[in-house]
């Protein structure tokens, strides 16, 4: 096929006879797309799903988990995983941004078959049936490619990472030789080559940087057997996607993959406001956690309140949740909330109007967000109690 498809397909498909769809990386993984799953999926966007300003969430799902799962089990032979948790997690991201792109493609491949040669709506089942080489190209070819290439490119950062811990002992970096059944004969000219750790070449020629590669690295003490920099020739220049190695790029897949590269148009605007979502979801996970256990049944005394001030799960799941519009810095203010309700300021008092029969009224404490003036709302039940119960940007006047 042409244009995308003729791109992806040449790119993934190993030009040396050793395919990476039989590497071991994909064993007693399922990445073809279940039929439930399938029908939901396309009856959205059958239905009007706006595929140029928006993310398919499952299509999105089915590609991130699979993408991140390769990168815990490139990282699983690291010993001290709790060290690596902020590189993983920036992994994590950067995958979430490559599959949001893959994500918006795709979809858009599948709206253009939404209508016949004359122009009109195809009936749902000819539209499915239609769509399978799009799914199937999308959900299992490519996806098994990835799958495997992340876990390569995972393990490569964990390893590169290791490296600068003990460059003190073993300042250098051999290129081993490919363990593939049948080398290409593209980095065979590196094979036994050591440079130094801090040579800039390993930021942009190494093992993994051509499509099915499977050379290794090792570090090591022996001598340098070449200087600082050097460009890679043709045949060994890196293929677009894998242009940096993972261990300084903190990335998977570079900028220059075709998903990215030969996106439809809107596909930036889109993934940019979805991956905004995702942080705020995953933020907001995180914090509740964080929550349950370090404030959830604490106390604080606030400023005008008499009885101490206490923190619940429910309080505290009705704040992150609250809408605002410094939406990231009113989550992140939780994590001091009990210090900015002591040191805040009391402003008023407001009766239940609901009336609810366990509720007496709510109490607003001044409080700064992003710099500005936020307010901490406390609940009074009728017998006294004080419970912090959210916060918000602006009260009533009256």
């Amino acid at each position: 096929e042409g244009g995308m498809y003729a791109d992806i397909y040449n790119l993934y498909k190993c030009r040396c006879g050793v395919c990476l769809n039989r590497e071991k990386g994909n064993a007693g993984m399922t990445f073809s797309l279940g039929e439930e799953l399938k029908d939901t999926i396309l009856k959205r966007i059958y239905g009007g799903f706006d595929v140029k300003k928006d993310i398919d969430p499952d299509l999105y799902k089915h590609t991130v988990n699979a993408l991140d799962q390769a990168v815990d089990k490139g990282f699983s032979g690291v010993r001290d995983l709790q060290a690596e948790e902020d590189f993983i997690r920036e992994l994590k991201h950067n995958n979430g941004v490559f599959a949001a792109f893959k994500t918006h493609r795709q979809q858009n491949d599948l709206h253009n078959l939404l209508t016949d040669e004359e122009g009109g709506l195809k009936s749902f089942a000819r539209f499915k049936q239609d769509t399978e080489p799009v799914i199937g190209a999308y959900n299992t070819d490519w996806l098994q490619t990835e799958y495997t290439t992340v876990i390569k490119r995972a393990r490569t950062a964990a390893e590169f990472r290791t490296y600068e811990r003990e460059s003190d002992l073993y300042p250098n970096v051999k290129w081993l030789p490919s363990a593939a059944v049948e080398p290409r004969d593209a980095h065979r000219p590196y094979y036994g080559m050591v440079r130094a750790l801090s040579d800039p070449f390993w930021k942009s020629t190494y093992p993994g940087c051509l499509w099915g590669c499977q050379c290794g690295t090792a570090n090591t003490d022996e001598n340098i057997t070449h200087g600082p920099g050097g460009k890679p020739n043709k045949e060994t220049r890196p293929e677009r996607g894998l242009e940096q190695n993972p261990a300084y790029s903190r990335a998977c897949f570079s900028d220059r993959h075709p998903y990215r590269t030969d996106a439809y148009p809107g596909a930036g605007k889109a993934v940019e406001n979805f991956m905004e979502k995702q942080e705020i979801k995953q933020q907001r996970a995180d914090i509740r956690k964080w929550a349950k256990e370090n404030l959830a049944e604490r106390t604080v005394q606030a400023p005008g309140i008499s009885n101490p001030v206490r923190f619940t799960m429910s309080g505290i799941k009705e704040a992150i949740n609250q809408p605002h519009k410094f939406l990231k810095e009113k989550n992140e203010a939780l994590k001091n909330i009990r210090e900015l309700i002591r040191d805040g300021k009391y402003v008023k008092y407001a009766p239940d109007e609901k009336e609810n029969p366990m509720v007496a009224g709510y109490h607003f404490i001044e409080i700064p967000v992003a710099g500005k003036k936020s307010y901490a709302v406390i609940r009074e039940l009728l017998n006294g109690q004080q419970l912090f119960y959210s916060i918000v940007e602006k009260i009533k006047k009256k």
